[in-house]
């Protein structure tokens, strides 16, 4: 596992661990689950409470595997009803698509994750 990198002065940085696909797949359905809890929106969840709710995986490998997640048909990402009305935060930590557009909800398709083959990947 990689932990520290030496700097100089004696400085260093952390790295934080890479999450597999698979890994993500599961972490995401069991965050999914905790935020919708008793919520009556118990089929959706905003991208930025997910995003949060997995605060040690990195951005860049949150964003990719929850875009090769819809790629799979395992999750939908929507679009807000009113970008303009996200705070900067969830602007921030919303994600964007590839079509340039932003998507701050996911609906997580049928049952829990399973692996599946990666037609898509």
């Amino acid at each position: 596992m990689r932990e520290m990198i030496g700097l100089p002065a004696g400085r260093a940085i952390k790295i934080p661990p890479t999450i597999t696909y698979d890994q993500f797949c599961e972490r995401a359905w069991l965050a999914f689950r905790e935020l919708v809890g008793n919520s009556r929106h118990r089929d959706s969840v905003s991208i930025p409470r997910l995003r949060r709710a997995m605060v040690d995986i990195s951005f860049r490998d949150f964003s990719e595997h929850l875009l090769r997640m819809e790629r799979n048909e395992l999750v939908y990402l929507i679009p807000p009803e009113c970008p303009e009305a996200l705070s900067a935060g969830d602007r921030r930590d919303s994600l964007v698509h590839p079509d340039g557009e932003v998507r701050s909800f996911a609906v997580f398709a049928g049952g829990k994750p399973r692996a599946v083959f990666p037609f898509w990947d």
